[in-house]
């Protein structure tokens, strides 16, 4: 019998923005860094939580500076969903970012829409079709 593995693909956006805020961590992080306020060249203000190690909650980036943050997809609002943050941008000038800066399209960076075929991707082509049938009959 041999063994299927699926693996499921996430596409992740990056971008980058200047930090605006430090916000005051809860639980764990209490007198520390819990969340950065970050904000694009669209004025797109936001908090990133996720992504900081130990180090960076404890020297954060300073307010004003550049960071790279990924997402994975807009929100019907236009704000990221799931913001992480990556990294400082010490080699990018804020001010050359904006002028050269684009707002993403909606549709450019929306979530997939929901399948009722199912993509086994490793699986035989009797398989496949096998799931397929079963998940059909079920609906």
């Amino acid at each position: 019998v041999g063994v299927c593995v699926c693996e499921q693909v996430k596409t992740q956006h990056d971008e980058e923005a200047i930090v605006t805020g430090h916000e005051g961590g809860k639980g764990r992080n209490a007198y520390r860094l819990g969340a950065l306020t970050l904000k694009t060249p669209d004025g797109r203000e936001f908090s990133c939580g996720s992504g900081l190690t130990d180090a960076d909650r404890l020297s954060p980036p300073a307010i004003g500076s550049v960071v790279t943050y990924r997402f994975t997809e807009l929100m019907d609002n236009g704000f990221p969903r799931f913001p992480v943050f990556v990294a400082p941008r010490i080699d990018l000038d804020w001010d050359d970012y904006c002028a050269s800066y684009a707002a993403p399209d909606q549709s450019t960076f929306a979530a997939p829409g929901l399948q009722r075929e199912h993509s086994i991707m490793y699986a035989a082509p009797g398989l496949q079709r096998t799931l397929s049938d079963r998940a059909n009959a079920a609906f």
